[in-house]
């Protein structure tokens, strides 16, 4: 972690100390407790005012909840000495700290790994369990209904839900790696004149992806205010080169950014990477076989020599990204010749490894064999085998043609129209209530009884069918649970009448889950008695 950062600066025109350690804080004169304590992964972006502004401040927007807008902050250091040293130094320590943070979240969901998905360390990461639930708001109503008010354990809630709680730890981890800054900035004229707007996360990034930017930004601003440089580098034939594309004769001439244009940048990733194997160094290569007879290669072999600046700096930029997002500890810095010679090699070519297998010849073979295990000669004249039409005919059976059966057609029809009739049926209740103008209320609280006793007939079949199905300790929660949903309903019946809703209809809704529940006490009631009888 970097070092403590601390300055003077205003919030809501109230003075106190702004800080940047492992979080960023302001704590108001006079106070010793933060007023404002923000955690580096909730900083969306930065913005900082330009130079040229009489007022200096720095802008944090921050993501309270996952979901919402970033909502600003705006610190504000005008009036106060070393203003605009003071607001830079802070703007830099955080964007060092956002970066960190990045790095950090990046490295943890590397280190994401199979053992991770294991049931039992599913079914202990609550913070996980957490993170589904604020996601998926009808699962929260769900588990407030069945665990948190309901008769079912947290660990029997998830034990069902393995497969969402695996498939939502997998897409936590992915993360979004870095991308290609300038060719993502698109610049546009307005009255003649350049118009770019940028903000100071993707200066940060492209003076990470190109280090020969920073280097001409450091030297030649100021002289030159900011705007004006940003102006004159995107109609550049530099911004042209670092973006790949082909630079021509029509392109603006532009005397402080046209003298970088032959200088390479520098990849800080070669340093420390041992040299390559001769088998893969192409570079090194020199002693081709076209190049000796002096063979013009095949036009798709031909190098375009004037494309050749610019996929060096392209495969540069890929590099550099790719480092930034696997980490340098992941790079292979000790393969050996061996190593190079077993990927690179022709294995299709090698010939088949022998069979190690050692043949046994018997001799007098018909002496370990069972006497009239083959028929003899006299046998196989007097009693031939019979023929294959024979055979076929012993074991002929009718052949069902699926295509010839008869259909019932009305039955087909009435089952379509019934399971139309249903469909459209759900759907007007769960958007207009139906005809018999049920309120919305009543609407969501048939609809989350249904969910919950769905879940509980779930749990309760599952622990019939397990070899615990005697212990009352696991079924008489069940069996309760399931009790009290249809007290739920004749709650939710007598709220309707209140309400001048027709009880029959309401009845009508949720008459599949009360069958279903009747037919879960029953068939448990009779297995209580054939066990207490045994």
């Amino acid at each position: 972690m970097g070092d403590r950062v601390e300055t003077f600066a205003y919030f809501k025109k109230k003075l106190g100390v702004l800080s940047v350690d492992t979080r960023l804080k302001w704590i108001a004169e006079g106070k010793t407790n933060p007023t404002m304590d923000i955690s580096f992964d909730a900083i969306a972006n930065l913005q900082m005012t330009p130079a040229s502004s009489a007022k200096i401040m720095v802008r944090v927007f921050i993501i309270m909840n996952k979901g919402e807008e970033p909502t600003p902050l705006v610190f504000s250091f005008t009036g106060l000495n070393n203003a605009r040293q003071n607001c830079e130094m802070i703007t830099a320590e955080l964007q060092k700290a956002i970066t960190r943070q990045r790095d950090n979240t990046v490295s943890e969901a590397k280190s994401f790994g199979v053992e991770s998905l294991n049931e039992k360390n599913l079914m202990e990461d609550i913070d996980l369990q957490e993170s589904l639930l604020t996601n998926n708001g009808e699962m929260f109503h769900t588990f407030k209904e069945a665990v948190m008010k309901g008769h079912l354990s947290n660990e029997q809630f998830w034990s069902t839900r393995l497969h969402l709680l695996r498939a939502h730890a997998v897409e936590r981890s992915q993360q979004k790696g870095p991308y290609n800054v300038l060719s993502s900035i698109k610049p546009k004229t307005v009255d003649n004149q350049m118009k770019v707007s940028l903000t100071r996360q993707q200066i940060h990034d492209m003076f990470e992806q190109h280090p020969q930017l920073r280097k001409v930004y450091d030297k030649h601003v100021p002289p030159l205010a900011e705007g004006e440089f940003w102006s004159r580098f995107f109609l550049s034939k530099l911004c042209k080169k670092f973006r790949g594309d082909r630079i021509t004769p029509m392109d603006p001439y532009d005397d402080i950014m046209d003298q970088y244009l032959d200088v390479d940048e520098e990849n800080p990733t070669r340093k420390d990477e041992p040299p390559p194997s001769h088998v893969l160094d192409i570079e090194g290569n020199i002693q081709n076989a076209s190049v000796l007879a002096e063979l013009r290669p095949d036009v798709t072999m031909r190098i375009d020599k004037e494309a050749i600046p610019f996929m060096k700096n392209i495969n540069q930029l890929s590099e550099r990204l790719l480092e930034k997002s696997l980490g340098s500890s992941k790079r292979l810095k000790t393969e050996t010749e061996h190593q190079y010679l077993q990927e690179s090699g022709f294995h299709d070519l090698e010939e088949d490894p022998k069979d190690p297998k050692v043949i046994l010849n018997i001799q007098e073979q018909d002496q370990f064999l069972e006497k009239n295990f083959a028929p003899s000669s006299k046998q196989s004249t007097e009693e031939p085998l019979p023929s294959l039409e024979v055979l076929q005919g012993l074991y002929q059976e009718e052949s069902v043609e699926l295509d010839n059966t008869d259909r019932d057609v009305n039955a087909l029809a009435e089952a379509a129209q019934q399971l139309t009739h249903a469909m459209r049926e759900k759907h007007e209740f769960e958007t207009h209530g139906t005809d018999m103008n049920v309120p919305k209320d009543i609407r969501e609280e048939v609809s989350m009884c249904h969910t919950v006793s769905v879940e509980f007939l779930h749990q309760f079949w599952s622990a019939l069918f397990s070899p615990n199905y005697s212990d009352k300790k696991v079924m008489a929660p069940l069996q309760q649970a399931l009790l009290n949903s249809k007290v739920r309903v004749d709650a939710i019946v007598s709220q309707a009448k209140k309400r001048n809703v027709d009880p029959t209809y309401i009845y009508q809704l949720v008459s599949s889950i009360l069958s279903s529940i009747d037919v879960a006490l029953q068939e448990y009631q009779k297995r209580s008695t054939m066990v207490s009888s045994s």
